[in-house]
This record gives C-alpha cells, sequence and structure tokens, in this order.
C-alpha cells in the first residue's frame, strides 16, 4: 500500500477548521490524515495503512455512523470512533450497535482525553 506509516489516524469532518485542529494537535506522534466526506474517507483508506478512523457524526449526505459502519465491513480491524458535539444516550447505543465504534468522542473535545484514547485503540490494533 502507498502511504504506509504505522500510526496513521484519518479523521473525517466536513468542516475545515475541525479537521485542520484536529490534524494540528495530533500530528508528530501520529501521522494524521484528514478527509471532508464519507466518499473521500473510503478512498483514503484504499491507499493507506490506516488503524484508526474518527469521524463526525453530523456530516452532509451520510452520517459518521453510517461511515464507520461501512468502514467496519471493509477492514474490521480498524479501530472506530465518533467524534461529535451531539452526545445522546440513543446516538451513542445506535454507534454501538451499528458501527461498533470504541469510543464516542465529545465536542468540543480534551486534548488529554482523546491522546489518551488514541494510545489505547493503537494497543488494541496491535493487541
Amino acid at each position: 500500500m502507498e502511504g504506509q506509516h504505522e500510526r496513521t489516524i484519518l479523521y473525517v469532518d466536513d468542516q475545515a477548521s475541525h479537521r485542520l485542529l484536529f490534524e494540528r494537535t495530533f500530528r508528530g506522534d501520529w501521522l494524521v490524515l484528514t478527509a471532508s466526506s464519507a466518499e473521500e474517507g473510503m478512498k483514503m483508506l484504499q491507499e493507506y495503512d490506516i488503524f484508526l478512523v474518527v469521524a463526525d457524526h453530523n456530516m452532509p449526505g451520510v452520517t459518521g455512523i453510517d461511515f464507520l459502519a461501512e468502514v467496519e465491513k471493509k477492514s474490521p480491524k480498524i479501530i472506530r470512533a465518533i467524534l461529535s458535539a451531539y452526545a445522546d444516550e440513543q446516538l451513542k447505543a445506535e454507534a454501538d450497535r451499528r458501527a461498533h465504534v470504541s469510543a464516542y468522542l465529545e465536542k468540543p473535545w480534551d486534548r488529554r482525553r482523546i491522546e489518551a484514547f488514541l494510545e489505547i485503540a493503537y494497543a488494541l490494533y496491535n493487541g
């Protein structure tokens, strides 16, 4: 595969400012790729060796849960997480049931909490 990197994360969010902030915050220890849509994210999954996909839930066209459910079908080993400003219990349950997410992260996000999750996700992927 092109773009091999053992610590590669894909962050999918339709808002450019959110993608830029996530990339700037976590790059260095991680290779952070970003996509503005589920379609673009799926293309990146074919091109790169990604261990974790983090997706915003409220995107035009396809929800984050729909996207992550598709990711699971194509690459079940990839760890999946939702990052959303909408944290109701019904949405969390749906994310777990349909996409088997490892985490439901809330916006605005806490850097330390996400850094801890990234380490856990990496260990899960390699375990």
